[in-house]
């Protein structure tokens, strides 16, 4: 039986790519999906935990600390060890979110197995200053790679639980000059040489967001995610979210006191995120930066 919009809930499972330069908080806002309540699970790829460990470490935000967990990939059996734990939670999945982090790192470990499965006959055909070459070959299979993991996140995704996906990734901007001199910006997610399946990745996620910072009022740095297409930075979103949203951790409100919102003062996305949805659900004006910071 064909099924019905009335059966999908707005928000109640969130696929998500978050994107960004390094140190922009995507990690930090992946922490926040598992909501205090259940466990997120971390493909720690990019072995940059961490940034957990010194965001997590308020005694306030203890049971968001207790539900983190991760492995790290390393080594020469890591892709061994990554497909083993896709498959796993194919089968069965405790978790309440997922975070590949990151697709950038994925690829850079897949280009390192082709070079390794090569052999050392192979790789002492093309060197250059003593450093292997990669060959079409290998980006054939960082793209191969790059699709499995990919299509195991999305079956696990859809096996009915409740399970957001997210995957991080870092940006490479991209000069471009057209023949009549104009020179246009882009950015693209950084892989090693599978651009065609890096471009297609966006599409199998609800959710993209380019992460960002800058200055804020008080000289400290002020993080923040763009949701929806500005300029050379491409995001898209599901939900009825404002265009930008300001995730920095405000300990203390205007007056000096002790930020009142929970989620504001510690700078948690997710429950940021839920709470312009619930003003949605209520029939509040549309969502914007000013009304949700």
């Amino acid at each position: 039986m064909a099924s019905g919009l009335d059966g999908i809930a707005i928000g109640d499972k969130l696929t998500a790519i978050f994107k960004g330069d390094p140190g922009t908080g995507k990690t930090i806002a992946a922490a926040s999906f598992s909501e205090g309540t259940e466990d997120i699970y971390f493909f720690d790829l990019d072995q940059r935990i961490r940034p957990l460990v010194l965001h997590f470490n308020h005694p306030e935000l203890r049971k968001y600390r207790d539900h983190i967990k991760f492995d790290t990939y390393t080594g020469e059996t890591c892709w061994g060890e990554l497909c083993n734990k896709l498959d796993g939670l194919i089968s069965y999945n405790p978790y309440a979110g997922l975070c590949m982090d990151s697709l950038t790192a994925l690829s850079r470990m897949l280009i390192s197995l082709m070079l390794i499965a090569r052999g050392e006959a192979g790789k002492q055909k093309l060197k250059r200053g003593g450093v292997a070459l990669t060959q079409i070959e290998d980006y054939s299979g960082e793209a191969n790679g790059i699709n499995q993991v990919v299509d195991a996140l999305r079956v696990i995704s859809g096996n009915g639980t409740k399970c957001h996906v997210i995957m991080t990734a870092h940006v490479l901007e991209v000069t471009n000059k057209s023949r009549e001199g104009n020179i246009s910006y882009s950015r693209t997610l950084v892989n090693s040489g599978a651009k065609k399946t890096v471009a297609e990745i966006p599409a199998y996620f609800d959710e993209a967001y380019h992460f960002d910072t800058a200055v804020g009022p008080t000289g400290r740095p002020q993080y923040r995610i763009i949701t929806r297409n500005v300029g050379t930075d491409w995001a898209k979103t599901a939900l009825p979210i404002a265009d930008e949203i300001d995730f920095t951790a405000y300990p203390k409100d205007d007056t000096g006191a002790v930020n009142p919102h929970f989620a504001r003062r510690h700078g948690l996305l997710l429950p940021i995120i839920r709470e312009q949805i619930a003003g949605y659900h209520l029939g509040l004006e549309e969502p914007s930066p000013e009304n949700f910071g």
